[in-house]
């Protein structure tokens, strides 16, 4: 039987620091103007998978499993809060970091393994991996006016947490924005 499923595979954020970034949206996110991401759905996307079907759903949990079991827990910095996902192309606020090679190899070990299986539907990324968690999206882009400022939302935010896990989840668009269900978790080798 074939179910559609929209997936995508993560890095959860932990409790204190999903605080620390609800904080930042409520003292400066205005919600007439940003679609606001609650903190349940605050997490690191490694990479999108589109629609998959439930045979592909165990594959990639395998996929998972066989990633974790090759990688340690490992510490993320994010530190930079602002628009994105370019200057030019303010869609969302995120906030971002630097290039993390633990955080890199385990995205080219994902991509390399879900590439191995054709029935599962991925179609890669080829633009450059900018660790990031998304904040909120802009709702409208033809009233840049009702906008803050980019020093309004530019702030330099520090969080540091552990990535002791992959999670594979499923989005649901909705009317409020897209809510996300953890349909399998993988944890890194301790």
């Amino acid at each position: 039987m074939y179910n559609n499923h929209r997936l995508f595979i993560a890095i959860p954020l932990d409790n204190k620091n999903q605080n620390k970034l609800v904080q930042f949206q409520q003292t400066h996110l205005n919600p007439s103007v940003f679609n606001i991401v609650s903190k349940d759905n605050l997490h690191l996307t490694l990479v999108f998978l589109g629609n998959n079907d439930n045979n592909a759903i165990l594959q990639i949990s395998q996929i998972l499993n066989k990633i974790a079991h090759h990688f340690n827990p490992f510490t993320i910095i994010l530190d930079k809060i602002e628009y994105g996902p370019t200057p030019n192309r303010q869609r969302l606020v995120w906030i971002k970091g630097a290039p993390n090679k633990i955080l890199q190899d385990v995205k080219n070990k994902l991509q390399e393994e879900l590439y191995s299986y054709p029935n599962i539907n991925f179609q890669g990324e080829h633009k450059g991996f900018i660790p990031h968690i998304t904040l909120a999206r802009i709702q409208n882009f033809n009233t840049p006016s009702l906008l803050p400022s980019k020093t309004t939302i530019e702030t330099i935010m520090p969080i540091q947490f552990v990535a002791n896990s992959l999670i594979l989840f499923e989005s649901q668009l909705t009317r409020k924005g897209a809510q996300y269900t953890t349909l399998y978790q993988a944890f890194f080798n301790n």
